[in-house]
């Protein structure tokens, strides 16, 4: 199965606030082969600057640079070739609330494919005996055994990690054993919610 999966990077976390797309990347990930290849990486300017986006957290907390973000072109410029990636795959991303929302209020359209954050929240509650933050820097640290592993804030590295993600939650799905523990964990939910779970 071919999955493509959207990282952005925002001045902020609240669409509502004046915020806006600063970067964005799509990577599609092959299920079987496990082969990942870029679809589209760049910074973009979705609207007029201000001191207030030159104040955001995305570059206190990256190497993103505001002039960047300055110089790069108007997120319509590429509208048509992100909107083609966005009908030709379906889509996931880690926390696709918070991607997906912020393109769909940009009129993006795209197929609809469960959330990884969803999706590994899941088999940490089959495998783990204990919660762990969902965040992707720790949801990554705990399927990847590496705990230096730190986010780097940025759409590709992201997106190429979240791949990662994806691969490895591929490979639980694949054991029988823990395939038959989720199912049993999505029949309760379904039953306990009165509704179908994709």
């Amino acid at each position: 199965m071919k999955l493509a999966i959207v990282d952005i990077e925002t001045t902020g976390f609240v669409r509502e606030k004046n915020n806006s797309i600063v970067e964005i990347a799509i990577v599609l990930c092959d299920t079987e082969t496990r082969k990942t290849e870029i679809l589209f990486n760049n910074i973009v300017r979705e609207s007029t600057l201000s001191d207030y986006h030159k104040r955001s957290w995305i570059f206190d907390h990256s190497d993103l640079k505001f002039s960047d973000v300055e110089r790069a072109q108007d997120i319509n410029t590429y509208r048509a070739e992100i909107q083609a990636i966005l009908d030709k795959y379906k889509i996931t991303a880690y926390n696709k609330r918070f991607d997906m929302g912020w393109l769909s209020s940009l009129g993006f359209r795209y197929k609809e494919s469960k959330c990884l954050m969803e999706t590994a929240s899941e088999y940490a509650k089959v495998l783990l005996d204990e919660e762990i933050s969902l965040k992707e820097e720790n949801v990554y640290r705990w399927l990847m055994q590496d705990r230096n592993y730190v986010e780097k804030h940025r759409a590709l590295p992201d997106a190429l990690d979240e791949a990662q993600i994806l691969y490895k939650l591929c490979d639980f799905a694949e054991d029988p054993i823990i395939k038959e523990s989720i199912d049993q964990l999505r029949t309760n939910k379904t039953i306990s919610n009165g509704r179908q779970i994709l």
